[in-house]
């Protein structure tokens, strides 16, 4: 009996620690779809086929060649252009990167082969801004920010398109998607 009791306690425990640990994160914080201009952005990304998972790996290395060529980095950038739930994961296309300043374009003419420069220009734009604590508020922001910018896209007639990500460890996570009309034919 006192081992059942240990046992429940341990759960519940448990439980509370993670439902905290959640709501440090954000998780359960409010989930809104601005509108904003936004932009213009510039990032030094790698194309990358496979696993999202891997993304982080890629990140720090091209944070590491960018500081090696003196190039200020200081936020992750993404676009990840497939659905995991519809392929499968060998497949999956993203461009993974860093946001570099603008006063920092003049030395990206020394990149190693396979780095790019990416331009996101002034534009409109579906915006959630998430708080970033953690590790775990980058999970939390996927789960709470695709699926609601998504559906704002779509009751608002707009096209879909891959959403753009920023993440400023010490403020924010942002998912970005660039604001295009569908087209009535």
């Amino acid at each position: 009996m006192r081992a059942v009791r240990n046992l429940i306690l341990f759960v519940l425990i448990g439980f509370i620690a993670f439902i905290l640990l959640g709501w440090y994160s954000g998780f359960f914080h409010r989930t809104k779809v601005g509108m904003e201009t936004i932009g213009p952005y510039y990032a030094i990304y790698k194309t990358h086929i496979g696993d999202y998972n891997h993304s982080r790996q890629l990140q720090d290395s091209i944070r590491d060649v960018l500081w090696e060529l003196g190039i200020e980095n200081y936020k992750t950038f993404g676009i990840f252009f497939d659905d995991p739930a519809k392929t499968d994961y060998d497949s999956m296309r993203s461009f993974i990167g860093r946001l570099i300043p603008n006063d920092q374009l003049s030395k990206t003419d020394r990149l190693p082969p396979g780095y790019q420069l990416y331009t996101f220009k002034q534009q409109n734009a579906a915006l959630v801004s998430l708080p970033y604590v953690n590790q775990f508020s980058l999970y939390a922001g996927i789960y709470r920010a695709y699926p609601c910018i998504r559906d704002f896209a779509k009751a608002q007639g707009y096209a879909a398109s891959p959403i753009i990500e920023i993440h400023d460890p010490d403020i924010d996570l942002r998912f970005i998607l660039p604001i295009k009309k569908i087209s009535s034919k």
